[in-house]
């Protein structure tokens, strides 16, 4: 290497060695591409918590995504006015709601994961989308709740496992909220 591959930064008093995207020396990038090349390199990793509930939800924005096109199929397919009327009246919010959580939240965890600021506004509008589900999803157990017959115990059932299902889906929003913030916070902390 000869002396002009060399740079002298004033922040960190070192000399850095100015590199271009494919990692090749460049002697002819300034002193700011190169810092910022450095800043990129020597990113803080993504936090284990918040690196398992993304990816943990882009599974879960995968399996919503085959359920929105199954949904689709099945409006698709019926024929039948009353039965369509009683699914859109059933499922419409809940369908939009799940559409709105796969468009938003799978392009959110993968921005998140790559730390740009774009998959915060992101994640924060599929939060809103699955508050949005979690209130369809309630309503839609408090109309079933009202309609159980005392001798069917199978009912019962079925309301426990939903209410289970809407327990779970508030948790997973807690820690999605949870892996936001703190990814948010880190992100933040390092631009300084």
């Amino acid at each position: 290497m000869r002396r002009d591959d060399y740079f002298w930064h004033p922040d960190t008093k070192d000399i850095h060695v100015s590199l271009d995207r494919h990692n090749q020396q460049n002697p002819f990038a300034s002193p700011e591409v190169a810092t910022s090349a450095n800043r990129r390199e020597h990113r803080e990793p993504v936090p284990v918590f918040c690196l398992v509930v993304l990816v943990m939800d882009l599974v879960f924005c995968g399996l919503r995504a085959a359920a929105v096109v199954l949904g689709m199929s099945i409006l698709q397919s019926t024929e039948n006015d009353a039965t369509l009327a009683r699914i859109i009246e059933l499922g419409a919010t809940e369908h939009v709601a799940g559409t709105l959580i796969v468009l938003l939240g799978i392009p959110a965890n993968i921005f998140l994961l790559q730390r740009r600021k774009l998959g915060f506004y992101l994640g924060y509008g599929k939060i809103v989308a699955v508050v949005g589900s979690i209130i369809a999803m309630g309503m839609q157990l408090a109309r079933f709740q009202q309609n159980i017959r005392a001798e069917n115990s199978e009912q019962y059932v079925l309301l426990a496992i939903a209410v289970a299902i809407l327990a779970l889906r508030l948790a997973l929003l807690l820690a999605y909220l949870l892996a936001v913030r703190k990814l948010a916070a880190t992100h933040y902390q390092q631009r300084g």
